[in-house]
């Protein structure tokens, strides 16, 4: 009993006083990280650095991207390959397998998203849709649809900020948690999902962010199709997927795009008949990254 207090007594100690850091950085993380913390038996890892405001890692700023490739074939991402390792951020799946992974980004509504979610429904395919806290305020109802027909709701930030240009890291982690605050406040879920609005990021933030309790999802098929006032038509829209599809794709698409919309059948017709099968993203082996 005594040899077991006693190592209560030191446990504490060095909570209390190992990272000599103000106590008030806690509040910073995601009310999900924190629930987690509570609920899961706390262990010291000697080998695990103590941080607290992430200013050790470098906060140059990428712009995600990859030049395209034919059908069939991964596109490299070059350095940043070696970035996401071990942030829990993935561009592309298994390219063993012929799954691919449908996903939206909602900065505002252009009123194809209900459309578009009759389509997923009517072809039964799961979807993920990455939300700003604007559209999540203005379109309750939509969002309140996504989440009860299946689909993944994710956090593109509450101001649709670019993450590496935010140097206090209290003002970062807010963009999350304004996000997770009114998820759960409004629909009683919690996401664990995140997307870097412009695809904006840096060392800093990954390492931050994969602290903060996401799984950050990048893609490996895009085309440019956020202008709305830019219509090229179904077909192109069709090519512009198709043509350059592959095993373990995270295909992203713009849901204000009309030529998203008209050609959504189309796509997902083709990919089904060439043998793809579209999973959703809990299906990804996030934890082997």
């Amino acid at each position: 009993m005594f040899k077991k207090f006693s190592l209560i007594l030191f446990i504490m100690s060095f909570l209390l006083t190992g990272c000599n850091e103000n106590t008030s950085e806690v509040e910073i993380m995601p009310s999900e990280t924190t629930s987690i913390i509570k609920e899961k038996e706390f262990t010291v890892d000697d080998s695990m650095p103590c941080v607290s405001d992430y200013s050790q890692y470098d906060n140059t700023l990428y712009g995600f991207g990859f030049k395209k490739t034919d059908k069939g074939k991964i596109p490299s991402i070059g350095i940043y390959e070696k970035m996401l390792k071990g942030n829990n951020a993935l561009y592309v799946g298994d390219t063993e397998k012929k799954n691919i992974y449908l996903t939206f980004d909602e900065g505002y509504e252009n009123g194809y998203t209900g459309a578009i979610l009759d389509v997923l429904k009517e072809k039964h395919v799961p979807a993920a849709f990455f939300c700003t806290g604007d559209y999540l305020r203005r379109n309750k109802d939509l969002v309140e649809r996504m989440i009860k027909e299946g689909h993944i709701v994710g956090n593109h930030t509450w101001n649709h900020a670019s993450m590496p240009k935010i140097e206090d890291d209290i003002k970062l982690t807010e963009e999350l948690k304004k996000i997770d605050d009114f998820l759960y406040e409004n629909f009683k879920v919690k996401t664990k999902y995140f997307r870097y609005p412009n695809g904006e990021f840096s060392e800093k933030t990954l390492k931050t962010i994969k602290d903060s309790g996401y799984r950050t999802a990048f893609w490996s098929l895009a085309y440019k199709d956020w202008e709305k006032d830019v219509i090229k038509g179904a077909s192109y829209a069709k090519n512009e997927v198709v043509n350059h599809i592959h095993n373990g794709a995270i295909i992203l698409l713009h849901a204000v795009s009309k030529d998203n919309l008209d050609a959504l059948p189309q796509i997902i017709d083709t990919l089904n008949e060439e043998g793809y099968v579209f999973a959703n993203l809990d299906d990804l082996n996030w934890e082997q990254i």
